[in-house]
């Protein structure tokens, strides 16, 4: 890893071909995703709770592009189940892998934080 940065389950050497190889730009981008995932936690709980399927696929498409931005292929993998069970109407698909998908959120905007010192 570039000066030693590192964030668990992210590819950040993958990532940074998209900021041309600047590591503070990255780190940039995974703080912006950090604080913007830390602040919807509560609007991605509620439109679980609400049972609106229109917000949750749209946070989990937001997500999805972000986390992809920022080198969480596999947790933007998973944005991208949620989002197409969303546009499928699925419910019962969100509602079996809501609790896993937000802790994978939870453990990632932490992994971030600890990596950017910002625990």
């Amino acid at each position: 890893m570039q000066d030693g940065f590192h964030i668990e389950g992210v590819d950040v050497q993958a990532a940074l071909v998209r900021v041309r190889g600047k590591i503070d730009s990255y780190k940039k981008l995974a703080g912006l995703f950090r604080g913007d995932g830390l602040a919807k936690l509560g609007q991605i709980e509620a439109s679980f709770t609400g049972r609106d399927i229109a917000a949750y696929s749209f946070f989990a498409h937001t997500l999805r592009g972000s986390a992809a931005t920022i080198g969480a292929d596999g947790f933007a993998a998973v944005c991208g189940e949620l989002e197409a069970a969303g546009k499928r109407r699925d419910w019962d698909f969100i509602a079996a892998r809501h609790a896993a998908f937000m802790s994978a959120l939870r453990t990632l905007l932490a992994d971030i934080g600890a990596a950017l010192g910002e625990v």
